[in-house]
């Protein structure tokens, strides 16, 4: 053995350090290779490396590129060195070491430059986007990608192209821009899909599942999720599967299904120990924590957040490391220890800055005013809770599409319900400063915000002067929607597995979100879509000015956890009053709407403690004024008018009691704000010519009489079986045959239009000539579904020679109508109710048809009968029209004259009118 090997081998066991080897004994037979064979040595350095990085041998494969790039370096190898030098980049970067890696990057950069590798600019260019994202230089971030993502398109790298705008997703999600980050994800996906890139698509698709889950858009998150779980699975990517077993654990976990979630938990967390993801480890960690919390297993949260931390400090990862902290914080404020909470809050704070992390930044803001709060530090709270808000507000105004904007706010809408707390303990400090007017103007802030934008777009009509391209393709999609609806008929129709509908089913749910994410594109490409300002919610002063008159109180309500408010407002007062805890109004409120809806008996004796809870505040306030009502939570399902009110001084020795409306004429709104842009949109429309059209006792049912003999009869149509959940049910209803005739009696024959039976249909509904009518009068079933979307009004199902026919008017019908009414009647069941949104409210066919353009809408809070429904409406007409009462006036009249007639609730109580009383 020569004195060289004999020296390397003494090395190998650490007893003398290579430098010397090197110095005494130059490496002669390394030098005397060839070219070839040390190309061909740099080449398998580098293979190696590669192998190592996906096995995270992190510090090994460092070594291995090393050494390559130091044998590239002395053969004069510039494209083997630019393509170290970026791989050395990604490591230095997952080691976070980052200033050596952007010196790897821009050393390639340059390289590539020189050699005019196109490819491999492209590459560099992304890499240092990516590496000053984790700095926090996003300007840089964006715009080096955006360099990238124009060299991958030139040179026709669709593999790069994809990974690129995959990426150029995730950062505009991290700067909480969800639109642009869906959109760069979509275009992605389709990449991805186009070339088979089964690892880029399920990248993609689970990227777009965090996106929509910071939306609150859950149902989509788990889609995504569970399509990329699926490839992930397919491809053999097990890291990746536990990645997605640890995001859909955490969807079930805020959907409040923790054992669900600890199971997704418990097999992600298998999946990081078994391939050494020790990041991965300390996010399950973290996230177990925060079930363990909300279970109250104190103890198993506080050993779990422990873990998370120990890991994200090992690692280096200080995103974890900020998480663990907030959490942690959390959980002490839950235990009283208030000071403990905001000192791990501010550590959290100091780190997610770093990050960029606006989200989990105002998620920290909104926990350290609460905290600070129930210190009593009212002025510091404000300022926290204030930022809070800021950040939202800033998230939110990016949101394009309408649905995802509602979904969002839904998930922040309790900071301004803690600003409201806040500024409300300011006030009773400092009665003459004006916090009460801010809280007023908060909880304007807090409520019915889409409603509003959309009717500022309404006036816009997004669908005119776009791409006709744009509205075929919409066209198509409405057209393969009711297509899948009539597979699904078709299959109900006699035996049929479950999978297949599901299938169905799910295809359908996607051709909404299609649709949904189609009328995005629509906004995006109206001309004058981009100048498009949003109105802002009015401040008290604007309200009194531009909202109110002398003749109407506004009762504006506010539930909270441990107290509520009642916001009074007049043309020259205001004046704000506690109310109990929102458990406790909404556990009697919802009591007695259920009393109501009996059909024997007067339950108003059972609403006393419900009003005095609602009204006794302010009985001394109430003259007989019009009363405007702004409900909030459960409240939306009640008819104030009914609320007991007791003509004596206290209920007692033998007052009558009598309904509200019989002091008072009512109308409901979704917020003040709402209705100043209705009036504003709506102030120089000229009035339709024509008084009235009537929809009214459609077929339905094959079993109907009007249709022929020989038509088969033994058979329902099995549409209605899948919406039965959604309505009482599909019977004919009779007397709305006689409602329509006792309402038209009252108009002009050349000044109405009538639909009946087989006419009342889905066509004649949809048609443009109703823009000629100032009433629109519905008289037909009413089917709410859990998704608004789907819910809609049933209309003839059945043609005249018994062909089967989509009779439904859905929601998303009603907003592409184009209406002139100054009134729009769903006499029909439940057409007020809908899915209840935090922040926006009721969620259903009234707000679909006033962005249609009807001024005010009366609908039904519950199940009614068509006879008295009959008789109520005949009354309400012949005030309107006969005595020319306002609608609001006319519709108080009708319910008292049944009330007066001795008619128990359920007969008249369901009808409510929002919108302008004038």
């Amino acid at each position: 053995m020569n004195n060289w090997i004999l020296a390397s081998a003494i090395a190998a066991l650490g007893l003398i350090s290579p430098e010397a080897i090197a110095m005494e004994n130059p490496p002669l037979p390394i030098l005397a290779q060839s070219r070839e064979d040390r190309t061909r040595e740099a080449d398998r350095l580098l293979a190696q490396g590669i192998q190592q990085f996906k096995t995270r041998q992190f510090h090994e494969a460092t070594r291995s590129w090393e050494n390559a790039l130091a044998i590239y370096r002395a053969i004069s190898d510039r494209d083997g060195e630019g393509k170290i030098l970026n791989n050395l980049g990604i490591i230095y970067k997952v080691l976070r070491e980052y200033p050596r890696a952007i010196d790897a990057y821009e050393q390639s950069l340059a390289i590539f430059l020189e050699l005019g590798d196109r490819a491999g600019e492209g590459r560099s260019l992304g890499n240092l986007g990516n590496l000053y994202t984790l700095t926090g230089e996003y300007a840089k971030a964006i715009d080096f990608r955006e360099r990238s993502l124009a060299i991958f398109r030139e040179i026709g790298d669709r593999d790069g192209e994809g990974k690129t705008l995959n990426n150029l997703g995730n950062l505009y999600r991290s700067l909480g821009r969800y639109s642009q980050a869906l959109e760069a994800l979509e275009r992605s996906l389709s990449i991805f899909q186009a070339i088979g890139d089964r690892p880029g698509e399920s990248a993609a698709r689970k990227n777009s599942g965090v996106v929509y889950y910071l939306l609150g858009e859950y149902a989509r998150a788990i889609d995504d999720y569970e399509s990329a779980l699926s490839i992930a699975r397919e491809i053999g990517d097990i890291a990746e599967e536990g990645t997605l077993l640890n995001n859909l654990g955490t969807v079930y976990q805020d959907l409040e299904k923790y054992e669900t979630a600890l199971d997704y938990y418990k097999r992600a967390l298998a999946i990081a120990r078994n391939t050494n993801n020790r990041e991965g480890e300390g996010k399950i960690f973290n996230n177990v924590g925060l079930i363990y919390h909300r279970l109250g297993k104190t103890v198993r949260a506080i050993d779990s957040y422990r873990q998370s931390l120990d890991i994200a400090r090992e690692i280096g990862n200080r995103w974890g490391e900020g998480s663990s902290l907030g959490n942690s914080g959390i959980l002490f404020d839950s235990l009283g220890r208030h000071d403990e909470a905001i000192a791990y809050y501010e550590s959290a704070l100091a780190i997610l800055r770093e990050s960029g992390d606006r989200v989990w930044e105002g998620s920290i803001y909104f926990n350290l005013a609460l905290a600070k709060q129930k210190q009593g530090q009212f002025n510091e709270a404000r300022q926290d809770i204030e930022t809070a808000i800021a950040i939202a507000e800033s998230i939110r105004s990016d949101i394009e599409n309408p649905d995802f904007r509602q979904s969002f706010f839904a998930t922040i809408s309790e900071r301004y319900r803690l600003y409201i707390e806040i500024l409300m303990q300011l006030h009773r400090d400092n009665p003459d400063r004006g916090y009460d007017k801010q809280a007023f103007h908060a909880s304007e802030k807090n409520r019915a915000r889409i409603l509003t934008e959309l009717l500022a777009e309404a006036k816009l009509d997004i669908r005119q002067n776009v791409d006709s391209r744009l509205l075929a393709e919409e066209r198509h999609l409405i057209e393969a929607f009711s297509a899948i609806e009539q597979r699904r008929l078709e299959l109900v129709r006699g035996s049929y597995e479950n999978s297949v509908l599901e299938s169905l089913t799910g295809e359908r749910d996607r051709l909404l979100r299609s649709l949904s994410d189609l009328e995005t594109r629509i906004r995006r490409n109206h001309p004058a879509y981009a100048d498009l300002k949003y109105p802002q919610p009015l401040t008290l002063e604007e309200i009194q000015t531009r909202v109110l008159d002398r003749e109407t109180l506004l009762l504006e309500y506010s539930l909270g956890t441990e107290r509520s408010y009642l916001f009074v407002v007049g043309k020259n007062e205001f004046a704000t009053y506690e109310l109990p805890p929102r458990q406790e109004i909404e556990t009697a409120a919802a009591k007695y709407a259920i009393a109501l809806q009996a059909e024997d008996r007067n339950p108003l004796a059972e609403g006393k403690e419900l009003a005095q809870m609602l009204l006794s505040p302010i009985a001394d306030k109430l003259k007989g004024q019009r009363l405007a009502i702004v409900a909030d939570g459960k409240l939306h399902r009640l008819p104030f008018g009914v609320l007991p009110w007791v003509s004596g001084a206290s209920g007692e020795g033998g007052a009558d009691i009598a309904p509200l409306l019989a002091r008072h004429e009512i109308v409901h709104l979704s917020s003040a704000s709402s209705l100043a842009i209705q009036r504003q949109h709506m102030q120089n429309r000229p009035r339709a010519a024509k008084k009235m059209a009537v929809f009214a006792d459609p077929v339905f049912s094959k079993r109907d009489p009007r249709l022929a003999e020989d038509i088969e009869t033994t058979l329902s149509n099995p549409l209605l079986e899948l919406f039965r959940d959604g309505c009482k049910s599909f019977d004919r209803l009779p007397h709305t045959r006689t409602e329509a005739e006792n309402i038209l009696a009252l108009v002009p024959d050349n000044q109405q239009f009538l639909a009946m039976g087989f006419a009342a249909d889905r066509a004649a509904a949809t048609s443009e000539d109703l823009a000629q009518y100032q009433i629109l009068h519905l008289s037909t079933h009413g089917c709410i579904q859990d998704n608004p979307q789907l819910s809609g009004l049933a209309l003839s199902l059945y043609s005249e020679n018994g062909s089967q026919k989509d009779g439904f008017l859905r929601l998303q019908d009603i907003y592409n109508l184009q209406l002139n009414a100054d009134l729009v009647v769903l006499s029909a069941c439940q057409t007020g109710i809908g899915e209840e949104v935090s922040g926006e409210g009721v969620v259903g066919l009234t707000r679909g048809f006033m962005y249609a353009g009807a001024r005010r809408v009366t609908v039904s809070l519950w199940n009614v009968s068509d006879r008295a429904t009959a008789r109520l409406m005949s009354d309400f007409y012949q005030n309107m029209i006969s005595e020319e009462m306002s609608p609001p006036a006319a519709l108080r009249e009708a319910r008292l004259q049944m009330w007066k007639a001795g008619e128990f609730p359920y007969k008249w109580a369901a009808f409510t009118m929002q919108g302008d009383w004038r």
